[in-house]
C-alpha cells in the first residue's frame, strides 16, 4: 500500500518537474515572438 503511494508521489512529480521546464520554454518563446513584433513595428515608423 505504502509502496504505491509512494511510486504514485514519484510519477507525479516527475510529470511536474517535465512541465515545468516546458512552461518555461513556453514563456520565453512567446516572450520572444513579442518583442520581435516590438522592434518589427518600431523598425516599420522609423522608416516612414
Amino acid at each position: 500500500m505504502l509502496e504505491n503511494h509512494l511510486s504514485r508521489l514519484i510519477q507525479t512529480s516527475g510529470a511536474q518537474n517535465i512541465l515545468v521546464p516546458v512552461k518555461l520554454l513556453n514563456t520565453a518563446s512567446l516572450t520572444r515572438y513579442y518583442t520581435m513584433k516590438e522592434v518589427l513595428k518600431t523598425g516599420e515608423l522609423s522608416l516612414t
